[in-house]
């Protein structure tokens, strides 16, 4: 179980995250905190590192440089069973993929 972070403590933090594919970079040191009660909009053109950005954020991918730490622990040293509970109740990730056939349809 997960310790609950204060309101000053960042819920969500990169540093300096880089994550390659085939040698190519998909993100090259990515900063930033993200405090409880914030909210981030993720924007860009198509292959900017959108969707692997929050893959690295959920845990489903992990950095090939950098730390991100999720309410003050490394992703890395947290176990899947905390991760599931993390993406359950703490993380809301609405991806094109969901968004574009209902658009189209209507």
């Amino acid at each position: 179980m997960l310790p609950k972070s204060n309101l000053k403590n960042p819920v969500i933090e990169f540093r300096n995250v880089s994550v390659a594919f085939d040698q190519k970079p998909a993100l090259r040191n990515v900063t930033f905190n993200l405090l409880r009660g914030q909210m981030m909009l993720v924007t860009g053109v198509s292959q900017s590192g959108k969707s692997v950005l929050l893959r690295l954020a959920a845990g489903l991918l992990r950095p090939d440089d950098g730390q991100i730490l999720i309410e003050g622990r490394e992703i890395q040293n947290i176990d899947e069973d905390d991760l599931l509970q993390i993406r359950a109740g703490s993380m809301g990730i609405v991806s094109e993929e969901l968004i574009e056939p209902a658009v189209l349809e209507t």
